[in-house]
């Protein structure tokens, strides 16, 4: 295996899992790698709320064990994997940086973290997120830096999971996202994300911030890594009620087969208007270009009514937030955060009407993305994943006199419609600002067809070298 990187938690779960499998690297040995990183990297990163340093040492000489014994279970197999501080884990605090779960810790796995422990996959810790995967950030070491320049932003909601994989101090990790939390973080990280299509991914056991708008996703290194994650996570849970029963392919089978014929739609009116900046406009035109060379058809297309789309899916997210928070927010309204509470009190404050009006407004922007796809014979449409690189966390946090309203729309306008259909979309780099950090390109596909969805991400990677390039930190 050519070029390989000489410290073990610079691999690709893909490079790691060959040389697991074939015994030339140890679980334990790997492991050793990632805690060593965080250890170097946390008192400026802070990606982690907490690491499992007992337990995950010790999953590593089971598996370790497993694997000399010939008992491979899947390519994840001793390869540490971060969650998201929402997934329940059991005997490992789940706290959603939130006083309200404080000192929690469950008895059960969440769906995901059972179906990664049954791929022998190390759960290394839970990483940052702002309290209930919302919009604050309670405390300083929450506020997590982007390893590519510490005074910004690393992106949110999926903070830690994306800063811990562009990091080394996690092979992969596991977010959620309800209106971009993981394609942010991984764009303004410089890594993959994949929000899957609604359904696809469990999520039985993970605090819930939007029943309808919720995602259970991956971060990692490359695109070849979420195809291996997704073929351990992804597939039917018949206990979670939002799981849908679609047949799962095997993710890693298509990815080599390039994008050659396929059509990629690229709509110019929204997603790259005046409001995307020039760098990342320039990034994304570059990417497209390398699509024709590649032998996709790129061609333009038309997206009715997008802005109602984003305005009624923040409308969907604000009531079923406050649905869900309504006892505590009754019994224990001091426990939350100020910008949290309200938010969620806000939550409570649209009509009945309103949020109708919001799942019409879904139904029909469903329809009209269907027709798109079909009318214009689309295998993915292709947009920034953001219209800026990253923000410095001085306009992210700022002083309490003043308010940083706006941020929340600016933040979602390139990523929540996507939310909103359920449509499965993955971020992967495709350039750089003058800055120095990381541009994203979005490709977002048909229902259920993250194969094809990753495979365009795979064709780009295999022309480019965006994905290898690492943070300095």
């Amino acid at each position: 295996m050519p070029n390989l990187p000489t410290q073990p938690r610079a691999l690709t779960i893909a490079q790691a899992s060959v040389m697991l499998r074939e015994k030339t690297l140890s679980p334990v040995d790997l492991v050793d790698s990632v805690l060593d990183r965080i250890e170097e990297t946390e008192g400026k990163l802070h990606a982690y709320a907490f690491v499992a340093v007992e337990s995950v040492r010790k999953a590593a000489r089971v598996a370790e064990q497993e694997i000399m014994d010939g008992k491979w279970k899947s390519p994840l197999h001793g390869v540490p994997i971060a969650l998201k501080d929402v997934y329940r884990t059991a005997g490992i605090p789940t706290e959603a940086e939130s006083r309200l779960l404080k000192g929690y810790v469950p008895e059960e796995d969440s769906g995901v973290a059972d179906r990664l422990k049954q791929g022998g996959a190390v759960i290394v810790g839970k990483t940052v997120t702002p309290e209930f995967a919302y919009f604050t950030y309670p405390r300083e070491e929450s506020r997590a830096r982007n390893p590519w320049n510490l005074a910004y932003h690393p992106g949110g909601s999926s903070t830690g999971s994306g800063v811990s994989v562009a990091a080394d101090s996690a092979m992969g990790a596991m977010g959620t996202d309800s209106g971009g939390s993981i394609r942010k973080p991984a764009a303004m990280n410089g890594i993959a994300g994949l929000k899957p299509s609604f359904g696809r991914v469990t999520k039985r056991g993970v605090l819930q911030l939007s029943a309808t708008m919720d995602h259970c996703g991956p971060l990692c290194k490359t695109v070849e890594d979420i195809a291996l994650v997704m073929n351990v996570v992804a597939g039917y849970d018949p206990d979670d009620v939002t799981s849908i029963d679609v047949p799962l392919p095997n993710l890693t089978d298509d990815l080599n087969r390039g994008a050659r014929g396929l059509r990629l739609g690229v709509e110019r009116k929204h997603f790259f208007s005046e409001d995307v900046v020039a760098s990342v406009r320039s990034s994304v035109d570059s990417a497209l270009t390398i699509f024709e060379t590649l032998g996709a058809v790129v061609v333009d297309v038309e997206i009715p009514d997008i802005d109602y789309a984003i305005a009624a899916a923040s409308t969907i997210v604000l009531v079923e937030a406050g649905s869900c928070h309504r006892r505590w927010l009754r019994e224990r309204p001091g426990d939350y955060e100020p910008g949290t509470r309200f938010m969620l009190q806000l939550g409570n404050l649209i009509t009945a009407t309103d949020y109708l009006q919001a799942l019409q407004i879904r139904r029909r922007f469903k329809a009209t993305m269907k027709d798109v796809f079909e009318r214009n014979q689309l295998a993915a449409l292709l947009t920034p994943t953001l219209s800026y690189a990253s923000i410095t966390l001085a306009e992210r946090f700022p002083p309490p006199n003043e308010h940083d309203r706006g941020i929340p729309i600016k933040w979602n306008s390139h990523c929540m419609p996507f939310n909103f259909t359920g449509q499965p979309a993955l971020s992967i780099p495709c350039g750089f600002t003058s800055d120095n950090l990381p541009v994203g390109l979005q490709i977002v596909g048909r229902p259920f067809d993250e194969s094809t969805v990753l495979r365009i991400g795979k064709a780009y990677e295999n022309a480019t070298t965006w994905h290898l390039k690492a943070p300095p930190i």
